[in-house]
């Protein structure tokens, strides 16, 4: 029993401690003052050749200060430096500190912009850190749509498996990438690079946006009532086939057209509504009896 006690104080001793180290580190980092990247290099000097390479390193601010391109981010670095690393920078982006740190220290510079709506994001509030998705010290690099999608589904995997199915956008086939559609450093609306949905989506297809004389309403409200934006088993990312989706709204035909013969004509009569409504999204021209019923 007393040598249980014996571990317990030795324990609580030991976290004092490291406790006590702490708060003296941070008041020490108080005063420290910068030393310039060449102090740096003497120690990390691999990690600064790396660094002048990367685009944080070729900022117009390293370019005119070059002396700044570590502690601009790190922090003043003299405690560190004289204690030969035996304190802690002021700010290392690794271990415990990461998650309180990193975001802050990032949205100092990237406040604006697409960063704009970052604190309020789904992703802030989830606790996603820059650096989990960013690697600052990479060399500057063309945009690669493929590692950006697998870097996506390594969260979102349900999304990602909806581009596998028979009608989808092409993000498999590297035409287009995650965010073509998504900020997701944060927007108002699921993320979106739109105020809505139908924006987003008519800045591709602005043949269905109009305006129409004769509008469909499910169009103007929200493309999102019939399609399915990432990927559907039916055609053109429909929700379901037709005449199923249209009868969620419509009550469909009561009988067979007269004029109908054949029976591959009377099937697609009441399985294929766009083989006689074609202008589905919206007509500018009536029907043939009444308003329009998007024939032509």
């Amino acid at each position: 029993m007393r040598f249980g006690s014996n571990k317990i104080l030795t324990g609580l001793a030991l976290a004092a401690l490291a406790l006590a180290s702490l708060a003296l580190s941070h008041q020490d980092q108080e005063k420290a003052t910068e030393i310039g990247t060449s102090s740096c290099a003497d120690c990390h000097g691999d990690m600064v050749a790396t660094m002048a390479k990367a685009s944080h390193g070729r900022l117009g601010v390293h370019e005119l200060d070059p002396d700044r391109m570590c502690e601009a981010c790190h922090g003043p670095g003299s405690v560190h430096g004289d204690s030969e690393g035996e304190t802690p920078i002021a700010h290392r982006f690794k271990g415990d500190a990461a998650e309180s740190d990193v975001n802050a220290t990032c949205v100092r510079c990237h406040v604006g912009g697409e960063t704009m709506g970052w604190p309020a994001s789904s992703h802030a509030q989830s606790g996603v850190l820059c650096i989990e998705w960013h690697n600052v010290k990479a060399p500057l690099q063309s945009r690669d749509v493929f590692s950006q999608a697998e870097l996506c589904a390594s969260c979102h995997a349900d999304q990602k498996a909806l581009f596998e199915m028979p009608s989808h956008h092409p993000l498999s086939e590297g035409k287009m990438a995650c965010n073509d559609c998504h900020n997701p450093h944060g927007s108002e609306e699921m993320m979106l690079r739109a105020d809505n949905v139908n924006d987003l989506c008519f800045s591709c297809h602005a043949d269905k946006e109009g305006p129409f004389l004769y509008e469909h309403e499910p169009v103007r409200e929200n493309c999102l009532l019939c399609h399915d934006a990432k990927g559907a088993v039916t055609n053109n990312l429909l929700k379901a086939n037709e005449a199923v989706l249209c009868l969620r709204c419509h009550a469909g035909h009561e009988d067979v057209h007269p004029r109908l013969n054949s029976p591959q004509q009377r099937a697609a009569y009441m399985t294929k509504c766009t083989r006689c409504h074609g202008q589905i999204h919206g007509s500018d021209l009536p029907g043939f009896v009444g308003p329009s019923r998007f024939i032509r």
